[in-house]
């Protein structure tokens, strides 16, 4: 929902900001063009939960703590984790942008168990 949002605000202040651009007002229209940046933080983190079974499962969220809580037997992450929980939030590390985050969960997704394990324990992995 938080990404809906963040990308209907987004449309809506380009969108206003044309508008603005278009009857000479360049001003206002600079102003709703970084509005998006300065009013609305949305972080981005990519995250490594160790399940039960020594299992990995790697995301990413906009909040972590959450994240884990849901994983732990909430209505919607207990559908995800059924079998493997409890689960423990092992690593976390902020991304500068969501397609730097989803790049980085596709590159952790793909290494081995121990290449993990190595990633929790030196606690910071290389952004790509």
């Amino acid at each position: 929902k938080k990404t809906m949002a963040e990308a209907v605000f987004r449309t809506k202040c380009s969108i206003y900001a044309a508008g603005c651009r278009k009857r000479g007002r360049e001003k206002e229209a600079l102003h709703y063009e970084s509005l998006p940046e300065s009013v609305a933080d949305f972080s981005w983190y990519l995250y490594i939960l160790e399940c039960g079974d020594g299992s990995y499962y790697t995301g990413v969220t906009t909040d972590p703590a959450r994240r884990e809580a849901e994983h732990n037997g909430s209505s919607r992450g207990a559908r995800y984790t059924r079998t493997r929980r409890p689960v423990k939030m092992v690593f976390c590390q902020k991304a500068e942008s969501r397609e730097q985050a989803l790049r980085a969960e596709a590159s952790v997704k793909r290494k081995t168990k121990e290449e993990k394990k190595n990633i929790v324990k030196k606690g910071f992995y290389v952004l790509t």
